[in-house]
């Protein structure tokens, strides 16, 4: 078997029926691959969505009962079947040709560790102003990648993003994802599939770029707000400070200051090209100061 094609999923039933649907949609040609959903102690409606999944999906559904996207990953990892396993998330939706895209790839780069393809913003409402004035700087907060349309090669400066990548199972299997990293329910500490990169290309291997690879990310209205932003920047911030070491005195004036400049700068009327580096910086100055507590316990409640 070529592709495992793996989904973590987490009370996700909102967004993964349409996943799914796309998934069904593929044309996979020769392609023979398998699709592993790795339900993470869902407690919504996942397992009654994933029980309709649509006819002739070469469906596998595995759980995983500690709560964390990085233990969902690595029992993707241990359980999978092809030799490529090849990573989405429950709320994107692929192009028809994403998989062929991946089988020239392997095709062409015989010697290649790992692959990665764009991913495009699809939003459900309007995005703000302030967004769309700072879509460079936001593109990790939103999973939206675009590394341009020729195939280039990856290095740790220039790598995938988790919702569109692919990686040889072998290497997948010596470099597990870091469990202290990484979404777990509400607790938004990132950063997980980063390390995970950048561990495997310190081994040596290669990477490459595979534009027509190509997905889109479906955002939602309570992903457009300045809160969902600031939550992003203290996971990452965190998750510097776990792989980095706490920083804690420093890093509390930091914030202190970034937040002084920040209400001066949206009182003063400035554009949020301005006052948007400072709230990143004072969010991620914020996230260094508690990364020694670990993670926090919250928990998103099942929809009613």
């Amino acid at each position: 078997m070529l592709f495992t094609v793996a989904l973590c999923t987490w009370n996700g039933s909102g967004t993964l029926a349409r996943t799914l649907a796309r998934l069904a949609g593929l044309d996979v040609g020769d392609v023979e691959w398998e699709l592993v959903v790795i339900d993470n102690a869902s407690t919504d409606a996942t397992p009654a969505v994933l029980s309709r999944a649509p006819a002739g999906l070469p469906l596998r559904v595995e759980h995983e009962p500690r709560l964390g996207l990085s233990h969902a990953r690595n029992r993707a990892v241990r359980t999978a079947r092809g030799r490529w396993i090849v990573w989405l998330d429950d709320d994107v939706l692929v192009d028809p040709g994403w998989l062929r895209a991946y089988q020239r790839a392997v095709e062409r780069w015989a010697g290649a560790g790992f692959l990665g393809g764009p991913i495009q913003p699809r939003f459900e409402h309007a995005p703000p102003e302030w967004l769309i004035a700072n879509g460079s700087r936001l593109a990790g907060v939103y999973g939206t990648r675009d590394l341009g349309t020729a195939p280039i090669e990856l290095d740790r400066s220039s790598l995938p993003f988790g919702a569109n990548m692919a990686v040889r199972v072998d290497i997948a299997r010596r470099v597990p994802f870091d469990p202290q990293l990484g979404l777990s329910g509400c607790d938004r500490l990132v950063g997980e599939e980063t390390d995970h990169l950048h561990r495997i290309v310190d081994l040596g291997y290669r990477g490459w770029w595979v534009p027509e690879a190509r997905v889109e990310h479906v955002i939602g209205a309570e992903q457009l707000t300045l809160g969902h932003v600031r939550r992003f920047f203290e996971g990452l911030g965190r998750a510097v400070g776990l792989k980095r070491g706490p920083d804690f005195p420093a890093s509390w004036f930091a914030a202190l200051a970034y937040e002084r400049r920040l209400r001066a700068a949206v009182a003063s009327g400035a554009a949020s090209e301005s006052w948007m580096p400072l709230l990143i910086n004072a969010s991620l100055a914020r996230g260094r100061c508690v990364a020694p507590h670990g993670r926090g316990t919250a928990q998103r409640p099942a929809p009613g």
